[in-house]
Parts: structure tokens; sequence; C-alpha cells
């Protein structure tokens, strides 16, 4: 287990800045999740701890050490990539030791450490086949397998489940965050995907625009998000903003309920909501609409459980609220969090 500390980094390519002056700290044994979308730096983040790309300013430590300058193999860092990287001619068991031969490890401890890494991913009666002949969530396996049989100090996953179909991602998830719990190494974990990003991490670290947005544990982030961005992209759906008096008004799909299925001893904050269209999703339904005074250009969503019976039909007038501890104001120019506002 290690530290991981980003100091001040930038990475500029030509005019464009992919990474823009990120520090941030990963403690010993953590779960570190980098989120954003696309072209948000993350990847490069990684790769730049990895010694793959070299900064153009600021600094990497890896357990107190200063990394900036030295190799990939100086590190002590395994990375899985999104494509897992297997070579398709070696079969599962010289796959994994692999980095083994690499490394120099001797070769009487081959046989050892390969065993026990794929005895925790459950690739035991696999070690004989070829990647042609694995399901993804197997290929999956075998690249964490090929990382973690090095022993390292750092863990690196740059989207690893993204080739995985929806219901193998979901039991993917568990067996990582079993795996990671059950080693405790240090990881770092690229994903576009907030399930996966607020499912598996001790702490988010959301990115954009090659910035760090906000750093905290899912609750954090998700509960008191420090801007608009991160409002909005956490979330399915993000938070509604609402346009006031130089502010935007902020509150989660789940907080805004028909004002008959409000708790009767809550403090609440009523709106007239138009509603637009109603989609139903099984346990839930959205219900989107225009909350009163709002542009009609700014549709905000209700997300109602299936328990909440209330009738809601499309092209019919609401009251709506939402209990005033579920409120969130933003600035309207910088889209920062601030204090509460008069509403």
């Amino acid at each position: 287990m290690a530290t991981v500390d980003i100091n001040n980094v930038t990475k500029h390519f030509d005019d464009v800045r992919a990474i823009d002056g990120v520090t941030l700290s990963v403690q010993e044994g953590e779960f570190l999740v980098l989120l954003g979308p696309s072209g948000c730096g993350k990847t490069t983040l990684m790769r730049t701890i990895a010694g793959l790309e070299h900064p153009t300013s600021g600094e990497i430590l890896i357990d107190g050490r200063n990394v900036t300058g030295l190799p990939p193999r100086a590190r002590d860092v395994a990375m899985v990539f999104q494509s897992y990287a297997l070579y398709p001619h070696k079969t599962v068991f010289n796959n994994i030791v692999f980095p083994l031969k690499a490394q120099g490890i001797p070769k009487e401890e081959w046989d050892t450490r390969v065993r026990e890494a794929a005895q925790v991913l459950g690739l035991e009666k696999l070690l004989d086949r070829r990647p042609r002949q694995l399901s993804g969530g197997e290929r999956q396996r075998v690249a964490l397998a090929r990382a973690m049989v090095r022993d390292p100090k750092v863990m690196l996953l740059d989207e690893p489940l993204s080739n995985l179909d929806a219901k193998l991602r979901a039991s993917a998830r568990d067996e990582l965050q079993t795996f990671q719990r059950r080693l405790g190494t240090t990881t770092i974990f690229v994903t576009h995907d907030q399930v996966e990003a607020m499912g598996m991490g001790d702490r988010i670290a959301v990115m954009s625009g090659g910035k760090l947005r906000q750093l905290g544990t899912p609750h954090e982030v998700y509960t008191e998000s420090a801007d608009t961005f991160v409002a909005t992209f956490l979330g399915s759906p993000g938070m509604n903003l609402i346009p006031r008096n130089g502010y935007l008004l902020g509150f989660r799909p789940e907080n805004f309920l028909p004002r008959e299925a409000m708790p009767s001893q809550s403090q609440i904050e009523t709106f007239r909501f138009d509603v637009k269209r109603v989609e139903y999703l099984g346990a839930d339904r959205l219900i989107y609409g225009i909350v009163d005074h709002a542009p009609d250009d700014v549709i905000s969503i209700a997300r109602l459980p299936s328990a909440v019976t209330f009738p809601i039909e499309v092209h019919e007038n609401h009251e709506f609220a939402v209990a005033h501890e579920h409120l969130r104001y933003f600035d309207a120019d910088t889209g920062l969090r601030i204090s509460p506002q008069p509403l």
C-alpha cells in the first residue's frame, strides 16, 4: 500500500490544457475514483501517475517519493486498460505471469504467485485457456490478476468495466470492490459512469475541463455539490436548477414531491408545476415540467417512487414542494455553491 500525492500538476498538448493545476492526495489503501465526461482529463491524469505521460509542470509523489521524472517500470504501479490488452496467443497463465518475467522475479515463485492471484479472482480452472475462449468478465479478471500478481504499491484502472454488458458490469463491480478490499491496495479508478463512481469509490474526484471540481465521499459530492457542474453531472437525472434573483436554486428530483406527499412536520417551499411529460420506469415515475416563474426552456424533473400513488397527468398544473433542507443555492455567473438566499 502507498499514498499518492498529485501537486499542482498540469499537462498541455499544444494549446490544450488536458490537466489544469490538479492537486489531490490519495490515502493508503483507498479506492479513489476519477469521474468526469469524455475529454475532462481523467485518463491523462492517470497516465501521468503511471509515467506514460510527463507533466508540463507539477510533481507526482508515491509513498512520499518524487517519481515525476521516473519511467513507469520504476514507479511500482500496475495499470489495467479499458481494452484489457491481453496477449491473444498466450494462455491465461502466461498472460498473468508475464510481468513477473519482465521484473526478473525468480522462476520458482511464478507458479505460486499466479495461482494465488487466480484463486482470488476465480480463475483457477481457466489458466490453460486463451483470451478468445473467455467471456468479457473473465478477460477483465485476467487483466486484474496480471496487475495484481506484481503486488504493486498502486493499482491504476482505466475504465476496465466499460466493455461489459449492464448485468455483467454490476457483478464485476462487486467482484472488483471485494478484490480491492481484500488486498488493501491503493487504487485509482477512472470512469465516466456515475453509478460506478458512487457505488465503488471511498472518495470521488470529479473533473471537468482538466480541473478538479470537487473531491469528497459519494455522499458529499452528491448532497453537497460544490458547483452546478457537479450538481448536474451527478444523479440520473441531475439536480434541477431554477433561475431566481441573481442566483440558481437547486434541488434533486427525488426531493421534489407533490405537496400532499410531503411530511407534515417539514418546512417546505412550494411551487406550481406545469406537467409536460410523464415517463414510467417501473419502480419510479419521472415527471417533466416547468416550475412557476421559470423560463419555458428550463425543464424541471420530479422523480416519484411507485409508493407515491398521487395521480399526475400531462398538461395538468400541480402543487409540488421541496423541504428547505434539500434546497441548494449557486451563483448564477460562476456556478459556485453559495449560502442560502431569500426565496
